[in-house]
């Protein structure tokens, strides 16, 4: 059974469930035992929601309605944003100073379900009325969610060993200001 969610905008009391959902990003094996204070305490990690959130930042959350895998109504279980990060401070999906990274994470539980493509095609619309013309994502190598980007529109920018950088072109002329 699909669950069924209510997508919302983020807001600047989700910082501490987007730091949450930074952990389920970076660590989606499951052996993979990176804690929320871990994260945190990585700056390459922390940098994707400290201070969330920033003038230009973009987010979407799934709130579950009903009850499901041990989460009850009006829970998040989900999330994907968008940050502007810098050439001095570049992620690992960094294109340019001019294109957000997108972060995307979901409580196991609920991955494969539809719910991190509701919340991409949502962000994607949020970007798209904002005025920016492409996202960027970085995804490691075996991480199965590469066919949903790939199923979005998001093309391979660059490899390298431990994955590749992904790029979504929004629009055709850089018409925005941030």
């Amino acid at each position: 059974m699909t669950p069924i969610t209510n997508l919302r905008p983020a807001d600047a009391d989700d910082g501490p469930f987007l730091a949450r959902m930074l952990v389920h990003a970076a660590s989606w094996r499951p052996d993979d035992a990176l804690t929320v204070e871990d994260a945190l305490a990585r700056h390459e990690l922390a940098h994707y929601v400290e201070g969330w959130p920033r003038r230009d930042d973009r987010g979407v959350v799934a709130e579950l309605i009903g009850h499901h895998g041990g989460f009850a109504t009006g829970e998040p279980v989900g999330a994907a944003w968008l940050r502007f990060l810098r050439s001095d401070d570049p992620g690992w999906g960094y294109v340019d100073d001019d294109t957000p990274e997108l972060m995307i994470g979901i409580e196991p539980p609920f991955r494969r379900t539809g719910i991190g493509r509701a919340l991409l095609a949502a962000l994607v619309a949020d970007a798209l009325a904002a005025g920016i013309v492409r996202i960027s994502l970085s995804v490691e190598a075996g991480n199965g969610a590469v066919e949903l980007y790939r199923s979005l529109g998001f093309e391979t920018e660059g490899e390298r060993p431990d994955g590749r950088t992904m790029v979504l072109e929004l629009a055709d002329t850089p018409d925005h200001q941030r």
